[in-house]
């Protein structure tokens, strides 16, 4: 029991850092969105994010290795082998290594044809283009050898040093974005040199940050059954993650086929929207995955189902909380943000927020499966699955469509796919369907269905102006706090809130009469 409370104690600590850390991102990360939409102009905005899009199609191999690393690093430090760690790290280093390589001289060679022969880009920023390409597969190669160190801080739960880094990459971002306002060149040149400076400066700084731990002194090692292990892992991994990256940045390239850069600018933002609300749900999920994993390498099956259970729920929550607004303010928010709102952006950013909310109750799901180890029938069904809306999608624009049936296609596929991986899941530890529906999905419909519609009801009796949204949030936050109170949480978990707040309470009131004391 003093274990379980130590580690949810680690957990809440780690929250707040990732928290903290997320806020302050979001921040500065929708702020030099505005700066670029304007210094660099719709059409070159849409050509940076349709390339650099391209390019991160191919950074599947070095998501699907992270994921191997990060599991078998928390599965080996839950139970205490650091020895093993420090194999793992080694070989690690090495396939990264080997991975980048390949994939470099796969995107020259691939990325080079798809820019001349299927992109549309105007001929005259073609050589910026090319630029931008260069740049940002250079960008790839680093960040492929420096996720290894990320692995390693996330597995050791050093959630701090995770914190400041991210940090300072979102702030050196800002600083790109401003130096650029005053610079008269072709930005869209320059900012992709300058982004690369920042990509090799961050993963140096992850470098440097791991030496401490025992694992991270690199040396030739190779182990036969450990490179199988992890290449078993690998191959499902990077099967399922090129799935997502023809889904995500696939259907990128399709918008720019059809409908030019400035629909691709539309994309970006709602991407970026994405992002900043995806944060929300993942930083608390970045928290938690660790003892996930390490909760079921010590077979501890009550708490490591409990964790899988609360993280899917919690994360929807906090997803829920901060999407609110933007639900129903998307035109004054992105008019806040942007200035000037791209043709289909609004309805992107709606459809998006309905994606982000199905799909991350998909990533503890996931994280159970990686622990269990049983990843083939997962990768193989539940992949096949969602790549159905790639092609679905295609046939639909080749139809006529506008380009929101895309966003339409995937939330639906998303939520079959979501059904199909609860049923595998299930098939591999002592949980029924059943289980999940109560214990997941019927507090999200009791909670969910009366905050969307008392939203729209309360957002009817507010003006479109700039105070008026501040007090909708504001409501809405209460609103909401209470419902998921009493409708999202198990009565033992409002207890536990209750004894926390009261516990700060009496905290704060022996300080004041210590204090007083003191002035006598």
């Amino acid at each position: 029991m003093e274990k379980v409370t130590e580690n949810n104690t680690r957990i809440a600590k780690n929250t707040i850092f990732l928290y903290i850390r997320m806020l302050l991102i979001m921040v500065v990360t929708l702020y030099t969105s505005r700066i670029l939409l304007n210094i660099l102009g719709i059409e070159d905005y849409g050509i940076y994010n349709v390339v650099g899009g391209m390019v991160t199609m191919f950074a599947f191999f070095s998501s699907s290795l992270s994921n191997v690393t990060q599991r078998f690093f928390n599965f080996e430090l839950g139970k205490g082998n650091i020895e093993k760690v420090r194999n793992i790290f080694n070989i690690s280093v090495l396939i990264y290594l080997l991975i980048s390589l390949i994939t470099f001289v796969l995107l020259e060679i691939i990325g080079l044809w798809l820019i001349y022969h299927k992109l549309v880009i105007p001929v005259d920023r073609l050589g910026a283009s090319l630029w931008v390409f260069q740049a940002t597969a250079i960008s790839l190669f680093f960040t492929l050898n420096g996720i290894v160190y990320n692995s390693v801080l996330i597995a050791r739960e050093n959630m701090r040093i995770y914190a400041y880094i991210g940090l300072a990459e979102a702030l050196s971002r800002l600083a790109i974005a401003m130096i650029l306002s005053y610079l008269n060149c072709d930005k869209l040149k320059l900012y992709a040199i300058l982004l690369l400076v920042v990509t090799v400066s961050i993963q140096f700084c992850f470098y440097f940050s791991c030496k401490k731990y025992p694992e991270c002194k690199y040396h030739f090692f190779w182990k036969k059954e450990i490179f199988e292990d992890m290449f078993k892992f690998a191959s499902w991994n990077t099967f399922g993650t090129a799935v997502w990256a023809i889904n995500e940045q696939g259907i990128n390239v399709l918008l720019n086929m059809f409908f030019g850069p400035v629909v691709n600018a539309s994309k970006g933002i709602s991407s970026q929207v994405n992002s900043a609300i995806n944060n929300f749900g993942m930083n608390f999920f970045t928290a938690v995955r660790p003892q996930i994993v390490k909760s079921y390498a010590n077979q501890n099956i009550a708490y490591f189902l409990k964790l899988v259970f609360n993280s899917s729920r919690y994360s929807f929550f906090l997803l829920l909380l901060v999407s609110l607004p933007l639900l129903f303010r998307t035109d004054y928010i992105l008019y806040l943000w942007l200035g000037q709102i791209p043709e289909f952006a609004s309805s992107f950013v709606l459809w998006i927020i309905i994606y982000s909310l199905i799909n991350v109750l998909t990533n503890p799901l996931w994280s159970a499966i990686q622990a269990i180890g049983k990843l083939k029938k997962y990768c193989l069904v539940g992949s096949s699955v969602y790549l159905t809306a790639f092609p679905v999608g295609y046939i639909f624009l080749m139809q006529g469509y506008n380009p929101v049936i895309v966003f339409k296609v995937l939330v639906i596929v998303r939520l079959i796919y979501l059904f199909v991986i609860i049923k595998i899941v299930s098939d591999y530890v002592s949980f029924s369907f059943r289980d999940y529906f109560s214990l997941v999905f019927v507090p999200i419909l009791r909670v969910t269905v009366p905050i969307v519609l008392l939203a729209r009801w309360i957002n009817s009796f507010f003006a479109q102006d700039f105070l008026s949204l501040l007090e909708v949030v504001l409501v809405f936050f209460l609103m909401s706090f209470l419902i998921i109170y009493w409708g999202g949480m198990t009565s033992e978990e409002r207890l536990f809130v209750r004894n926390k707040i009261l516990h700060k309470k009496i905290e704060s009131e022996i300080l004041r009469y210590e204090k007083f004391k003191k002035s006598f």
